[in-house]
């Protein structure tokens, strides 16, 4: 699938809903000039019930499609967002917990982490929106952070349970990590968006013999029908980029930890 990011990127999806909405609305209005110089107006009356009954039927069928993928997409981002938000919580844990430990082990630890926290943010996020693979500097700053623990050598019993905790801790922010990766990939799939895509399509063109007996009335449902088609079409398509779309994957919880947790 071709990148989107220039659609994607103004505005969080505006260009993109304004490009689809004016490729549909135009789309169909040049379909209905020419049906209109290739429908005459008797086979127009003639079909006109049938065409009616066929949009209805059509335009069903693609919103209960277009409902089960939008609710699936939705889904799966709240499930990424809660990702995020438990990769901050775990960091957030870790950095506390280093206090229990010696000043130097547990500062040099503290410090890893607020690396890690601050390459994810400038790098790993931007790196998955563009290109959906994880950041080969936050794997680096993963590793600091393994590293750094290993030369942590508790010496009481508080220490220990501390050691443990982190730990824990650290395999929760992997496990996030990877989780993290896998979202950031395509919800759907995009021959299924193609495919509502063409359901679309199907729904304009037959619109398009309705027999409405007034021209600006069928201007009008046209107009209308060709804006439910393309919006909806586009936040399946905004929605299915999680890094990217109309509402993306937010990485506030790891800046708030940066800016209100770490800082300290």
């Amino acid at each position: 699938m071709p990148s989107l990011g220039p659609f994607i990127g103004f505005g969080n999806g505006t260009l993109l809903f304004l490009t689809f909405a004016a490729v549909g609305v135009g789309f169909n209005l040049g379909l209905d000039t020419v049906m209109r110089r290739i429908v005459s107006p008797e086979v127009r009356h003639r079909a006109g019930p049938t065409a009616a009954v066929t949009v209805q039927v059509l335009a069903t069928i693609y919103a209960v499609l277009v409902a089960f993928v939008i609710v699936n997409e939705y889904s799966q981002l709240r499930a990424a967002n809660e990702q995020v938000a438990a990769k901050a919580a775990d960091l957030s844990a870790m950095y506390e917990t280093s206090r229990i430990f010696p000043t130097a082990e547990g500062q040099e630890l503290r410090s890893a982490i607020t690396s890690y926290t601050q390459t994810v943010v400038d790098r790993s996020f931007p790196e998955l929106a563009e290109t959906a693979r994880p950041d080969r500097m936050g794997d680096v700053k993963l590793e600091r952070m393994f590293s750094t623990l290993r030369t942590i050598h508790p010496a009481t019993s508080d220490e220990t349970a501390a050691y443990n905790k982190t730990l824990d801790l650290l395999d929760g922010v992997v496990e996030t990590r990877a989780r993290l990766v896998n979202a950031s990939g395509e919800t759907v799939p995009w021959p299924l968006v193609f495919m509502l895509a063409i359901m679309g399509l199907s729904v304009l063109v037959v619109s398009t013999v309705l027999d409405t007996q007034h021209r600006k009335a069928h201007l009008m449902i046209l107009t209308a029908l060709a804006l439910l088609v393309s919006l909806t079409l586009a936040l399946v398509v905004s929605l299915n980029l999680p890094f990217d779309g109309i509402l993306p994957i937010s990485d506030a919880p790891l800046r708030n930890f940066l800016q209100f947790r770490a800082a300290r």
